[in-house]
């Protein structure tokens, strides 16, 4: 009888234990999802593929992992983020000021995160564990064709790939011993006409020179 008793108690108990190991387990399940996203992160809507925003400030980040910029927040901002949250920034709104949405992590899919040499990281499945140093970083996109949705190549290495225009404003450039960031880029057009008669167009801008389709 005393056996029996016993062993009716371990029953008992068991959905308890199991009721604890489903909490914990939810528990460690939000704890990664929450974990997943990160400032800085590029994520796109799971409901909305289409749109692309960047993620400005993850719930429970510490002010000092935030950049300098952010310290003109007030404080009132900064709370108004709920649990398990991110607030984003999404591209199509870039434009005006302000425009940002506080999103639940389980609902944003990271597309791309940045990496720079000398970052120091640590594996996503154990992010207090082991750390490391960037020592090199390699880099693959997929290429479409402008004004085409579908990706005429894969994964393409970017050591591959360069831009139309060298300089762009915010390239940092090296004039002698000079280390400098261009600030504004002007356009030299030379113009060929239909007789071979050329012209040289300083700065020009769209203001100035405009496209023509062949013929007119």
């Amino acid at each position: 009888p005393v056996l029996s008793d016993v062993h009716r108690a371990c029953l008992a108990t068991q959905p308890a234990l199991q009721e604890t190991r489903a909490a914990v387990g939810e528990s460690a399940t939000m704890m990664s999802a929450v974990q997943s996203v990160y400032s800085e992160d590029v994520v796109e809507h799971i409901g909305t593929a289409s749109s692309l925003g960047l993620v400005s400030r993850v719930h429970g980040q510490s002010d000092e992992e935030l950049d300098s910029d952010d310290d003109s927040q007030d404080d009132d901002y900064q709370d108004s983020l709920p649990e398990h949250s991110a607030r984003v920034c999404w591209l199509a709104l870039a434009e005006e000021k302000g425009k940002d949405d506080a999103v639940p992590v389980e609902m944003l899919k990271v597309v791309d995160r940045a990496f720079l040499h000398g970052d120091i990281v640590a594996a996503a499945k154990d992010a207090l564990g082991q750390t490391g140093t960037v020592v090199g970083v390699r880099m693959e996109v997929d290429v479409h064709k402008q004004g085409c949705n579908e990706a005429a190549a894969l994964r393409v290495p970017s050591s591959r790939l360069q831009h139309i225009r060298p300089f762009r404003p915010g390239h940092y450039v090296v004039h002698s011993n000079w280390l400098g960031r261009v600030e504004e880029v002007m356009d030299h057009v030379v113009v060929r006409f239909q007789d071979g008669s050329m012209c040289r167009v300083s700065h020009a801008t769209p203001d100035r020179l405009i496209p023509s389709s062949p013929g007119s």
